[in-house]
C-alpha cells in the first residue's frame, strides 16, 4: 500500500495518522497484519484481512490521503 497526502500533510503527520488509523482498523477488523497468523491462511483470516484493508483505507481517506 502506498499512501499519498492530498492536503500537504508532513511526514510526521502522515506517520501519526497511519498509526491511529492502523489501531482503529485492527480494532474494527479484529485482525493485525503485523502479527503472523497461526497455521495456514483460511477463509476467515482472508475475510478479516480484507476488512482491515477496507477500514484503514476509509480512515486514511477521511484524513486526506489517497491509497494505491
Amino acid at each position: 500500500m502506498i499512501i499519498y497526502p492530498r492536503q500537504g500533510q508532513s511526514a510526521e503527520q502522515q506517520a501519526l495518522d497511519f498509526d491511529e488509523c492502523h489501531s482503529w482498523a485492527v480494532s474494527e477488523a479484529d485482525f493485525d497484519p503485523e502479527i503472523p497468523p497461526e497455521g495456514p491462511p483460511d477463509d476467515l483470516s482472508s475475510e478479516k484481512s480484507a476488512d482491515y484493508l477496507r477500514a484503514i483505507s476509509a480512515c486514511l481517506d477521511a484524513r486526506g490521503y489517497t491509497l494505491k
